[in-house]
């Protein structure tokens, strides 16, 4: 049995100082932001650093960024007392390549000329294949099985008198899904696709009088360390800092936004924010268009949510609720999520790599209230993708409740914000081909509420989901949606992490 939540695939931090810091100083900061990024992937966290004359090998550990902190700390003390500049941080879900050592991140590549490269991605490449066969022929070689490889060699191979050259004509190679931070030994690079379509953001900052720079997936880990987010790297943008300060350029004219719509639904924090606008804010209205299009039946009195990024979805729906109906929702928690995981460590389910763990935090770490008893109940979640927390949950609350554990709800109404999923996607959400969605299997509500032992189900459509985004975010706001709708902002892919092991 699977789980059913979507895994995120990365989590990038960095960081430039116009003026030399202690490495162990500047590993901690890049730490402490890569930490708040920690949900977007448990596989394995990396940094590197680079000190205006280099770029530093990356230290990488498999398993969570304490870990690698920790095993920082314990290592090398000369290395803890050079002083750097920059540093890059990524923390791991696999969407293209197994987990390992080999494939974790930042990876590093030199050319004589030009110094070290050091190259974090959030994405998925989907001509990543046949860029590969492309540059092996070419001599280029290959160490891992990620895309991200592919990326840095893309660039060593690509003609320019300068890193930023070279990078340019490369992303314009690129087709599919890539945010990127990229280190040379005197500057900091980020760099977003042009569908804008996995979130990268940059915050300033002034220490000793000087202006630094620091970049991130999701804008909590400036609020983490008092820094102050500016705005996103735009669609189609590279940015670079250094001791010039700021620059930006436009690498490709072929602009077509379409973010995630899945990051809003669920990938992302509910105090991220997008265009300065928390997720918070989206989920509680499309909370409210939930309620509206599909309301609470008769004598049901309480509404609920799996934690905890359906929260805000369900407290919309309660509020709004409570303005058209005659008989309004109380909002309760009805659960606890296990605030430390599996014993291995594994938190969000779906980002582990390991089935049987993601099976355990599915099935064993949510813990039950007893007011559920006796209780007819709307459960709100963000989406569904193959059933089982849904289902596992939904079995909980019905059975499992009291100090007996053999009591419940005696109804469970499921309310979904994010539509069905029918599909793959290929642009680093690591929902695949072969996977079971139950939306494509059992395909009428009816049926999908039978499988998880729930008297009803309604999603958002497409529709509504689009409209609660734009009327947030504005009417230009562009959303991916294919893994719904089957109309992809690309062609030509494998929707398939395995592709370069096979």
């Amino acid at each position: 049995m699977m789980n059913e939540t979507p895994r995120e695939e990365c989590g990038l931090f960095g960081i430039y100082f116009k003026r030399p810091l202690l490495t162990k100083d500047l590993v901690g900061i890049a730490l402490a932001g890569l930490l708040v990024n920690q949900h977007r992937g448990e596989e394995s966290a990396g940094v590197c650093l680079a000190n205006g004359q280099k770029v530093f090998l990356p230290f990488k550990k498999m398993g969570l960024v304490r870990g690698l902190y920790q095993a920082y700390l314990k290592g090398n003390q000369k290395r803890r007392k050079q002083k750097g500049l920059a540093a890059i941080a990524h923390t791991r879900y696999s969407t293209t390549g197994s987990s390992n050592i080999a494939n974790a991140a930042p990876f590093l590549f030199r050319l004589a000329k030009l110094g070290s490269l050091a190259v974090a991605h959030n994405g998925n490449i989907t001509n990543a294949l046949g860029l590969k066969k492309e540059l092996q022929k070419k001599g280029y070689r290959f160490s891992s099985t990620t895309d991200s490889e592919v990326i840095g060699n893309l660039i060593l191979s690509c003609s320019g008198r300068s890193w930023e050259e070279k990078m340019v004509q490369a992303l314009n190679k690129l087709q599919g899904s890539f945010s990127l931070l990229l280190l040379t030994k005197d500057a900091v690079f980020g760099a977003r696709d042009p569908m804008g379509n996995r979130p990268l953001s940059y915050a300033e900052f002034l220490k000793d009088g000087l202006v630094g720079y620091a970049l991130s997936s999701e804008t909590p880990a400036f609020d983490s360390l008092g820094i102050h987010y500016q705005r996103e790297i735009k669609p189609g943008e590279l940015i670079k800092f250094s001791q010039s300060g700021l620059r930006s350029r436009k690498f490709s004219q072929k602009i077509a936004p379409a973010f995630c719509a899945l990051e809003i639904a669920y990938l992302m924090r509910p105090d991220s924010r997008i265009q300065k606008i928390q997720l918070d804010t989206l989920r509680r209205r499309l909370g409210a268009i939930l309620a509206k299009s599909h309301p609470a039946p008769k004598n049901v009195a309480w509404v609920t949510y799996i934690p905890e990024s359906a929260r805000s979805a369900a407290e919309g729906f309660a509020e709004e609720t409570a303005k058209i109906s005659a008989q309004p929702l109380s909002m309760r928690t009805a659960m606890l999520k296990g605030r430390y995981g599996t014993i291995d460590g594994a938190i969000r389910g779906f980002i582990n790599p390991r089935k049987t763990v993601r099976n355990a935090v599915a099935h064993t770490n949510y813990f039950p209230f007893d007011w559920l008893i006796g209780k007819k109940i709307i459960l709100v979640d963000d989406s569904i993708i193959r059933g089982t927390t849904t289902g596992a949950v939904v079995g909980m609350l019905r059975d499992k409740v009291g100090y007996l554990r053999n009591a419940g709800a005696t109804e469970v109404h499921v309310r979904i914000i994010f539509p069905p999923v029918n599909g793959p996607c290929p642009l680093g959400t690591d929902i695949n081909e072969q996977d079971f969605l139950i939306a494509r299997e059992l395909k009428k509500e009816r049926k999908i509420a039978r499988y998880l032992g729930a008297e009803s189900l309604a999603y958002l459509s497409v529709a509504e989901f689009t409209a609660g985004v734009k009327e947030v975010l504005g009417k230009d706001f562009g959303l991916c949606l294919g893994c719904t709708t089957g109309n992809y902002s690309v062609t030509g892919f494998a929707a398939d992490k395995s592709i370069f092991e096979k």
